[in-house]
């Protein structure tokens, strides 16, 4: 666009010097013609600049209000789903955790945060976890998904087993 924009304006002024260069021989009316052909140079670029501005931000604004939308879509689809979800940074603090999953622990949200997956993650599902929780860390994978024993009424004690949820 760019590209076009400076071919068209070195045209535009070679060939309209060139013009008033032919048809105009006095030194005053060619000073006048000169000025009017600058001003609406300044004039053309100026609306073009501002149509092109104007078209850009209003794309820019739709593309904004389509992805709120489905950021909203998506926070919906988390905060609702009927199974417990959550995300959390590399360092294992929680950032994200939907109602389901908030319902799995007695905890609220402050004190999940307070305590790491490893305190409200069954054992042998965090034994089952840190395989991949490693591989995540390494960078191999950029995601993984596993199904875990809840503790419904505590905290994970350590050593506790299957039978004792």
């Amino acid at each position: 666009m760019a590209a076009a924009f400076l071919a068209i304006a070195l045209v535009w002024i070679f060939a309209s010097d060139w013009a008033l260069a032919y048809f105009i021989d006095d030194p005053a009316l060619m000073t006048k013609a000169q000025n009017l052909k600058g001003g609406s140079f300044v004039i053309v670029t100026g609306m073009m600049v501002f149509f092109l501005s104007r078209n850009a931000l209003r794309k820019r604004d739709q593309q904004l209000a389509f992805l709120e939308s489905e950021r909203k879509r998506f926070q919906v689809t988390f905060d609702d789903a009927p199974v417990g979800i959550s995300h959390m940074t590399l360092d294992l603090r929680y950032t994200w955790v939907n109602r389901a999953q908030l319902a799995l622990t007695p905890l609220d949200i402050d004190a999940l945060e307070q305590h790491g997956p490893e305190e409200v993650t069954h054992p042998l599902d965090w034994e089952r976890e840190l395989p991949e929780l490693e591989q995540l860390r390494r960078g191999e994978i950029n995601h993984y998904s596993i199904e875990n024993a809840s503790y419904a009424g505590a905290v994970a004690t350590p050593g506790a087993g299957y039978d004792d949820l």
